[in-house]
């Protein structure tokens, strides 16, 4: 951006893979889901990645994504968990089903 002092944010190809899987959810939930849990593999420990799944996956409509945000709700680091609880009342709305 111009006229801001942060330093510009390094290209992060784990975020990146992320950010696709919005697009994927809505077509393929389940494709959804397991390109999500081999990118949380391979990224292991990325916490920005984590909460982008999460976000994205909010975008499913199926078990699969919900499954895998059950998951990612019940994380120990709180940016996650709080991402994916939230991510899991937009699935719920979207579906127009409740999360058990």
């Amino acid at each position: 951006m111009r006229g801001s002092t942060a330093p510009p944010e390094p290209f992060d190809l784990g975020w990146q893979a992320a950010l696709l899987l919005s697009p994927v959810a809505r077509i393929d939930d389940t494709k959804a889901a397991e390109l999500a849990r081999e990118l949380l593999r391979v990224q292991c420990g990325r916490t920005r990645v984590a909460r982008e799944v999460a976000l994205s996956l909010g975008r499913g409509t199926g078990a699969a994504t919900r499954h895998l945000l059950e998951e990612l709700a019940s994380s120990p680091v709180a940016a996650v968990a709080s991402d994916a609880t939230a991510a899991l009342a937009r699935w719920a709305q979207a579906t127009g089903r409740g999360c058990k």
